[in-house]
């Protein structure tokens, strides 16, 4: 007769595991706190079947997953989420590589390295935003790439007109650069053979629809800052001097809540607007900013700082003291942080903004 066996389980134990997730698979690595197990392959990737997996060969464990934030989103963190796993998106950068895992780079050992992190307390997840948010996001995601295509398309309009020998007259040279009067001059250009015109025409049509669907994208940006999630956190930031209506919903989608930042150096950090530190025995450098941080927004404050530093007086004070003793590149810098400062209070305080106070 043969007794009955004592079934293993988990209880009271961390199940770590990382996912190295492509389009068509899944290179999964599971580690225990005294034991690391061989990598396997999902394919076709299935929530279901990774959740089946740990429930049969790691029953009544805690189960914590974590991969890298990239083309797939959150939607693996959140269907993981709905079955009860704690699920973390972490940034690539983050993640510690030793110079042989660079060497021998391969899903299971990326995998493998995501699990070892976790289990170690070396991984923090970047936020997940709702999906609220995120359908909003894409929305500024879609204005600012529209926006380099339009420039990109202009770049290519002027390179041919170059190419050509045709000069661009005096009164469309500088301030009247992309006018309707130059766009309309654009279209009547003969070029020295039918073909290099019909190219001219062809690139001038694509120019025209970056340019409505940017115009189109504003306007729906605008229609959404005056919805009720947003309307009131951008009429207030509306009033700190450089932000404009499309800025301030931008800013709003892109950043998220205020509130998850728990200081004005964690807000600053997360934007990028904070120097790099090289500090080595007796040698300390600080010579330029992070290229870590949201490049958007951090492109969004410089561009704000320079209009703010017109329209009020303390900002423009505070520039010309600075701008003194560092170039004007660094200046500015300051200055935008500064600004930021400014709008993390007015969304914090839910207060307008005052001009012409010194802080």
């Amino acid at each position: 007769m043969i007794k009955d066996r004592k079934k293993i389980t988990f209880i009271g134990q961390c199940i770590y595991v990382g996912i190295d997730v492509h389009k068509k698979s899944w290179s999964v690595a599971i580690c225990t706190e005294h034991r690391a197990y061989r990598p396997f392959n999902i394919s076709p990737p299935n929530v279901l079947d990774l959740v089946n997996y740990l429930n049969s060969n790691f029953p009544q464990g805690e189960y914590i997953c974590a991969y890298e934030a990239g083309f797939s989103g959150f939607g693996l963190c959140e269907s993981l989420m709905e079955f009860g796993i704690s699920c973390l998106v972490v940034n690539a950068a983050d993640i510690p590589t030793s110079d042989r895992d660079a060497e021998f780079k391969t899903d299971a050992r990326d995998a493998a390295k995501i699990a070892r992190s976790l289990r170690s307390g070396e991984l923090r997840g970047i936020h997940v935003p709702s999906k609220q948010l995120q359908g909003d996001r894409a929305l500024a995601r879609l204005h600012d790439q529209f926006k380099k295509d339009l420039v990109r398309q202009k770049c290519r309009v002027k390179m041919h007109l170059y190419y050509f020998g045709i000069n661009i007259p005096a009164e469309y040279d500088e301030r009247g650069r992309w006018s309707r009067p130059f766009i309309a001059w654009l279209f009547n250009v003969e070029l020295p053979s039918p073909q290099a015109t019909a190219v001219l025409r062809q690139q001038m049509g694509q120019m025209i629809y970056a340019l409505g669907m940017k115009r189109n994208t504003e306007q729906w940006l605008r229609e959404l800052s005056r919805t009720q999630p947003y309307q009131k956190q951008v009429d207030l930031l509306e009033t700190v001097p450089g932000i404009g209506r499309l800025t301030a919903i931008k800013f709003r989608l892109q950043l998220g809540s205020i509130l998850r930042f728990k200081s004005l150096d964690a807000l600053c950090n997360y934007i990028g607007l904070v120097p790099a530190a090289h500090n080595s025995g007796e040698r300390t450098r600080q010579n330029r900013l992070t290229r870590r941080g949201h490049t958007q927004l951090r492109a969004m404050m410089v561009e704000a700082a320079w209009t703010a530093i017109g329209v009020d007086p303390a900002l423009n004070h505070c520039y010309e003291s600075l701008k003194k003793r560092m170039p004007p590149q660094k200046a500015i810098v300051r200055i935008a942080r500064k600004l930021l400062s400014r709008m993390r209070f007015v969304l914090k305080k839910e207060q307008a903004y005052e001009k012409g106070i010194l802080v």
